[in-house]
């Protein structure tokens, strides 16, 4: 520690004299106007140049931005930094709002030659490595080694490096990444899949999960509330994922890929709705939270390995995810914070760049407000964001004339398909088509009874005013019914060990038989492992049956096979689940304790506008809180099979959904 502290007396000596202590905060109280645009880890700012994720990238490019999170170079030197700051004013020249934070390190893992900002510092302390039953390192990302955050010198080293990239050049702060609270089980060996056991105290044993998590929670919140307390107030300190219990102590955090957990239908919007609001409202100002949302396009971790034309495929398919890059962006403008778009976690810092980016909507007139069509809208000085959280077409009908930034049809009237949005810019020009036409045929919850495709989505009407959206893949992704959504998901999640790392699906495809009804195929397979499956749907009266039938094509372990229904708190909070046993509350806030009722074969499941929806499932089910777990809502679910499997074992099970009305 006195050598720690000698140095950081040093640099504090140099920073003070060649005058570079602290970044510009440029910009008003009121910020950037909006949009608001951050590019996320990919720069990387020479002396002569500036390259992003390989790219070389003019300074007007990169000014565009208003948030830079990690800037990269050769600046270890402190003698540098003057140099650097002018890199930086010539950025801010062309955008005055600009902010520009460095990347240190992830809280987790870091690499065992320490690169970039600690590299003129000081090397990890000793022990500092989180190791194995057997005494091997434990590996994280790519390259990098996992951290024993228990130890006190390793929180005091990742704080004083913190500090140290802080005040460098004229950055604006500093982001760490990696600090959601528990352990990061995630990152073990995520690149090679090993297995390996955490053993803290090197007695040959595995710690468990419930000894690990909370030592990790507290470890990140010490190292949060250091860096801040080293930082001062001023600088800016954001992080990646942190707990609330940090929510004082920055400006704000980088919720990243959270609109992709909308999407793949694991949260409900509403949920992530309330997370990003309630982190772009930190008490430090000014708040820099960025919304992330990525193409969902995966590429592998060797991506720089691969031949440029392969690299060059992955990165048109990903720019070309333009629906997903409207939803997250419109999601974003519901809130005050940034927003970035870019390839995969495993990818990022394109120079993507989209119309959407260059609305010039000024600054917000009020908050967001739910519509009663379902759809999320704000105005603003130079516009309306409207947003459809929902998996239904809906038709918007605006007072006056405007002009949809994305396709720049003018109109009135125009239809934004579920998980979309919208940007639209007063105008007087005269009604014209856009540059492409509207989704035809509308997938909306409301229309006659029978079967209505459009590319790999279909929607089954039946009986009285109800309807389902099923994905390509066969997934329930919307259950409508009574003027309610009542299920957001129907799906089977199978992984393979702890990281609930669910199987992907692939070669899916489905057929409209003459009756209506609907068959789904496809498989399922994660890392040599691999099913197949069939699912028939079909309408019978006044109920929804969706069977399943399942083969092993390889030898499967699975550590959890989970067949379940996800119910949204918007609907259920306050209701009642009643079964054979008796009743079970739906509470508002989340349960005391995970489990709220067992031994579940035949539910009515009651919302708290009184409609009901009947349940029988083919095994005993359980329903769960899930908002302790990480979701958004509750699930009612079961496991069919589990452990080892033998290749080609078959099996298959049935659930009917018959919604009943008030």
């Amino acid at each position: 520690m006195p050598t720690l502290i000698r140095q950081l007396a040093l640099w504090f000596a140099v920073a003070l004299a060649v005058g570079v202590c602290g970044g510009a905060l440029a910009g008003g109280a009121a910020g950037p106007p909006f949009p608001r645009i951050a590019n996320v880890y990919g720069l990387w700012l020479d002396r002569d140049t500036a390259y992003v994720v390989g790219q070389e990238a003019s300074l007007d490019e990169i000014a565009r931005y208003d948030l830079l999170l990690g800037v990269n170079g050769p600046w270890q030197d402190p003698a540098s930094w003057p140099e650097l700051r002018r890199r930086l004013d010539a950025l801010r020249a062309r955008n005055p709002n600009l902010r520009a934070l460095s990347f240190v390190y992830s809280a987790p893992y870091t690499y065992p030659e320490v690169l970039n900002w600690h590299s003129f510092y000081v090397p990890p302390p000793a022990g500092a490595w989180l190791r194995s039953t057997d005494g091997r390192r434990i590996r994280g990302w790519p390259g990098t080694y996992m951290l024993d955050l228990t130890r006190r010198e390793v929180i005091e080293w990742m704080a004083q490096g913190a500090v140290w990239a802080a005040w460098s050049g004229g950055l604006d702060g500093v982001f760490v990444d990696s600090m959601m609270p528990g352990f990061d089980y995630w990152a073990c060996e995520i690149a090679t899949g090993e297995p390996y056991a955490v053993d803290l105290d090197g007695d040959g044993q595995e710690d468990p999960p419930e000894r690990l998590n909370p030592l990790w929670r507290s470890a990140k919140q010490d190292l949060g509330r250091r860096i801040r307390e080293l930082l001062g107030d001023e600088p800016l300190f954001m992080a990646n994922q942190a707990g609330d219990d940090l929510h004082g102590e920055l400006n704000g955090i980088y919720l990243e890929d959270y609109v992709d957990a909308v999407v793949a239908g694991v949260w409900d919007w509403e949920h992530l709705l309330g997370i990003y609001l309630h982190w772009a409202d930190t008490p430090r100002r000014p708040n820099i939270t960025v919304l992330g949302c990525s193409s969902g396009v995966e590429p592998p971790f060797d991506v720089w390995d691969r031949p440029e034309a392969e690299r060059g495929a992955l990165l048109a398919r990903g720019r070309g995810e333009l629906q997903r890059m409207r939803f997250g962006l419109t999601t974003a403008l519901m809130g005050d914070g940034y927003y970035s778009f870019d390839m995969h976690t495993r990818w990022r810092g394109q120079l993507w760049w989209y119309p959407e980016y260059d609305a010039p909507l000024g600054y917000p007139t009020g908050p967001a407000a739910r519509h009663p069509d379902g759809t999320w809208r704000r105005a603003f000085e130079g516009g309306l964001v409207v947003v459809n959280p929902t998996r239904w077409d809906v038709q918007v009908e605006l007072a006056q004339r405007a002009q949809d930034v994305s396709s720049r049809r003018v109109g009135t009237t125009f239809a934004i398909p579920g998980m979309d949005g919208r940007i639209f810019v007063p105008t007087d020009e005269a009604p014209r088509a856009g540059d492409w036409e509207e989704p035809r045929p509308l997938l909306t919850r409301d229309g006659p009874a029978g079967v209505v495709t459009r590319g790999d989505t279909v929607v089954i009407r039946w009986g009285e005013g109800a309807a389902a959206r099923f994905d390509g893949a066969g997934n329930l992704v919307g259950l409508w019914a009574s003027g309610e959504d009542l299920l957001t998901s129907v799906r089977a999640v199978m992984v393979a060990d702890e990281r609930w790392q669910d199987f992907a699906a692939g070669d899916f495809s489905h057929d409209v038989h003459p009756d209506g009804t609907l068959t789904f195929r496809g498989r399922r397979s994660d890392d040599g492992q691999t099913l197949e499956y069939v699912q028939t749907v079909a309408a019978v009266g006044a109920s929804l049956v969706i069977e399943y039938r399942w083969r092993a094509v390889t030898a499967l372990h699975l550590h959890a096979f989970r067949q379940f229904l996800a119910l949204p708190v918007r609907a259920f909070g306050g209701g009642m689940a009643r079964h054979e046993g008796g009743e079970a509350p739906f509470p508002e806030e989340r349960a005391e304790g995970a489990n709220l009722a067992g031994d579940l074969r035949d539910i009515t499941l009651v919302t708290r506008a009184g409609a009901r929806l009947r349940v029988s499932l083919p095994q005993s089910g359980y329903l769960l809180d899930e908002r302790h777990y990480g979701g958004s809502g509750y699930i009612l679910a079961f496991h069919p099979v589990g452990g080892d499997i033998e290749a080609g074992r078959e099996w298959s099970y049935r659930i009917t959904l018959t919604p009943a009305g008030r």
